[in-house]
């Protein structure tokens, strides 16, 4: 959780990522964590909001997150067009979690 405050926001990211992939365990965390990864949803590289939707992706089962996970999906959506194949793999598959 102290990950979540990291100077760079690729830590951040991956940080969320990881304690939504904790589920019950890392809980208390998630609001945080949400927190974090829907700031980076607005960050100007691609690459930093595929990330942040894979993030936030993880808490797609929790409905009291809804309104992380449709900026989410939407930041996904955005990027599949992507020339950047790596870019594009991510986005879908931010949306494939997102779908559950």
């Amino acid at each position: 959780a102290t990950l979540l405050e990291d100077d760079f926001i690729q830590v951040q990211c991956a940080a969320a990522e990881c304690l939504g992939r904790l589920g019950k365990a890392a809980a208390r965390h998630a609001a945080a964590a949400c927190e974090v990864a829907s700031w980076a949803i607005g960050n100007p590289l691609p690459a930093i909001r595929v990330s942040a939707a894979l993030s936030l992706a993880k808490y797609s089962g929790d409905p009291s997150r809804a309104q992380f996970l449709e900026q989410a999906c939407a930041a996904a959506a955005a990027e599949l067009g992507s020339k950047d194949r790596i870019l594009a793999l991510g986005a879908a598959q931010a949306i494939g979690t997102l779908a559950g």
